[in-house]
């Protein structure tokens, strides 16, 4: 390490330099600056720290960052015959890739190309070595040991692994390192796909059935142990078995991610990314209500149709706003035992909420002693009286509901208003976040309407929260960060569905091995059957993100024999 020298220059100004040479990537390189200032104590102090910035800085560059700087010295250590020969790693030739790819591919693309070489150099010691030397044999031997590893029956991560690798060549060759791209001239060698190991069927969609199986599958809660238990859980033991479909212990966030893309047809990454702000009608029991607030205006609307109408009229001319039970509308209500459950339940919230529209105490939502049909007085079964009581349950602070569990009529929805990308920082490291915007334009900020089941997913997901994660409802934002309070990178779900898949699949051998995405695919087919009317497909086509009716029909809808039952409809 050099020393400071300092010089006097005229009467009252010094002149202070320092050379440092150290040892960078296999050659010797020499920093060094100097500055003139007065002969002053704190002005020498100031050009020490601005010298020794300036050279710290250098001794961490990259080689490329060097070479540009020091093209001659760089140049005199390749044609030194006896001498030394500078080194450039394969974990810095990834490093230095990173702002090249920024100015050529898409942010997507930059992020699996960069994960795919980490990946590679993490797996096969390859960070430590002279990537000059890496021919194009070796890369085509990795690549197919790499694919053999998979045990899959595509070629697509061999193919996004090339593509990688040739544009870590391509970038070598633009900045001199090597003299051409050795995999554009070499042959490749690909993997051979067995016949054996292909999907069951050509069936890219599930049927209404699977979606229900699959469904339960995922509605496992052991995540919570003692906390409580889903009544439709009662059956499952803590521990499973091995023949049990549920018995892989998925993170129940990702579970509850592919429930909800079950029920709303949205992309992975926009559930990812969704927040408690996109969801329209919801309240938190526990707030405050605004009556100058455009939902309140509604619910006005709302009441005014209700108490025009049948059975509410007839019920609450004969009965008190205090004894609206369950029980007491048997006796005033002959439909009554009719109605399911959730029916019982929706008439017994609508009866409470017209009773209760105009008395000056109701303050907080909770005012109007709304049921909830997820957790409305069951009992208790033996197995799961040691835990919490589902009253109890329903009882906990910051607990949400959807007025369309309250009202008929009431629509439940949520915006689309971001989905899950992935960007690279300026050390190569990277990283996910949301974007603002869906995948597409015309998918941005689309409403989705949330049918019953998507609706308790939710419930689901915050009350998991509340006991687990953020007990103040008030700070809740994001509804599905991982365990470290990020958000998940979309392989989470894709690795959490390959092996909930293979559970599934043992248990139910004809249920096709499909991807998740197939799962809004298989939404988009099933409210395709259902349309009575080309309106019907029109809005299909704006829930799901369309710009073009073609592509929902042509590209996610899969066709097969009574695709349409025409008894029904006009189309």
């Amino acid at each position: 390490m050099g020393d400071f020298k300092i010089k006097p220059v005229g009467v009252d100004k010094v002149n202070i330099t320092r050379q440092v040479t150290c040892r960078l990537y296999g050659v010797s390189w020499r920093f060094g600056t100097s500055r003139t200032v007065k002969n002053d104590k704190k002005e020498i102090a100031k050009a020490k720290l601005y010298i020794n910035s300036y050279i710290n800085e250098r001794m961490g560059w990259s080689l490329s960052q060097l070479v540009d700087a020091y093209p001659e010295r760089y140049k005199r250590a390749l044609d030194r015959k006896t001498g030394e020969r500078a080194v450039l790693t394969y974990k810095q030739a990834i490093s230095d890739l990173t702002p090249y790819l920024r100015e050529h591919v898409s942010t997507n693309t930059l992020y699996a190309h960069m994960r795919a070489l980490e990946r590679f150099g993490r797996l096969y010691e390859l960070n430590s070595r002279d990537v000059t030397l890496l021919t194009a044999e070796e890369v085509n031997r990795l690549l197919l040991k790499h694919h053999k590893t998979l045990n899959t029956t595509s070629t697509a991560t061999f193919d996004s692994s090339l593509a990688a690798f040739k544009w870590l060549f391509k970038y070598l060759k633009a900045k001199n390192y090597i003299p051409s791209n050795p995999l554009l001239i070499y042959k490749m060698e690909r993997p051979i796909l067995s016949v054996d190991n292909m999907y069951p069927t050509d069936r890219k969609y599930y049927d209404s059935h699977e979606l229900d199986f699959i469904y339960k599958c995922l509605d496992d809660s052991r995540h919570l142990g003692k906390v409580y238990r889903e009544p439709s859980d009662t059956s499952l033991d803590a521990k499973g078995t091995d023949d049990d479909p549920r018995y892989y212990k998925a993170h129940y966030k990702i579970r509850r991610v592919l429930q909800l893309m079950i029920d709303s047809g949205l992309r992975s990454g926009e559930v990812l990314t969704l927040r408690k702000t996109a969801l329209n009608g919801l309240v938190l029991l526990s707030k405050n209500i605004d009556f100058e607030s455009k939902l309140w205006d509604r619910l006005e609307e709302y009441h005014d149709e209700l108490v025009d109408s049948e059975p509410w009229k007839s019920i609450l001319k004969e009965i008190e706003p205090v004894d609206v039970t369950v029980e007491n509308l048997v006796n005033h209500y002959p439909e009554f035992n009719r109605l399911t459950s959730g029916g019982k339940v929706l008439v017994t919230n609508t009866a409470k909420f017209i009773a209760k529209f105009d008395d000056p105490s109701v303050l907080k939502w909770e005012d109007f002693e709304w049921r909830n049909y997820l957790h409305g007085d069951r009992r208790l079964s033996r197995r799961n009286r040691g835990t919490i009581g589902i009253s109890d349950l329903f009882t906990l602070k910051g607990d949400i509901f959807w007025l369309a569990d309250a009202l008929p009529g009431y629509d439940a929805s949520l915006i689309v208003t971001s989905t899950i990308t992935k960007d690279v920082d300026e050390d190569g490291n990277v990283y996910i976040k949301a974007k603002d915007g869906a995948k597409t334009s015309s998918g941005t900020r689309r409403i989705v309407t949330l049918n019953k089941r998507s609706r308790d997913t939710i419930v689901k997901v915050w009350r998991d929260i509340l006991a687990l994660e953020q007990s103040d409802p008030t700070k809740i934002d994001y509804l599905f960060l991982n365990p470290n309070g990020k958000l998940y990178e979309p392989t989470s779900v894709t690795n959490a569905w390959s092996k909930l898949i293979k559970k599934m699949t043992k248990h139910r051998e004809d249920l096709p091995a499909l991807t998740p995405h197939s799962l809004r695919h298989s939404f988009i087919t099933k409210k395709a059957q259902e349309s009575n009317s080309m309106g019907d497909l029109i809005r299909l086509r704006d829930e799901v993100g369309h710009k073009k009716l073609d592509t929902t029909m042509d590209v996610y809808v899969q066709r097969a024999k009574g695709f349409i039952d025409r008894t029904k409809s006009d189309l």
